[in-house]
């Protein structure tokens, strides 16, 4: 992800639905962006989910797949913002989860 630094730069002034919308049209260095954003929302939230016989390291991929899903799913014309609803999935998905 480091590896496109001055590439990404040009979504930092971007509304993350915007990004989102770069996103849903294919663009891999938008995902790269946001699953990099907001990894320790990811990690702060896993933190908080602990089950026996499940490592912190797959709490912490499940959470990204969390996120992934709300890059996928996300519709700013039915969602507040893609921060909130991203918090949501997150959480769904390390609820399924454990």
């Amino acid at each position: 992800m480091k590896d496109n630094f001055f590439e990404m730069q040009q979504y930092k002034n971007m509304a993350d639905d915007k990004v989102v919308e770069l996103v849903q049209a294919g663009d891999t260095n938008a995902l790269n962006f946001i699953m990099d954003k907001y990894n320790n929302i990811v990690n702060m939230k896993a933190s908080k989910f602990f089950a026996i016989g499940i490592e912190r390291d797959d709490i912490i991929q499940e959470g990204l797949i969390g996120l992934y899903k709300a890059t996928q799913s996300y519709n700013g014309d039915k969602q507040n913002s893609f921060k909130s609803f991203a918090n949501m999935c997150i959480e769904r998905q390390l609820i399924t989860v454990i």
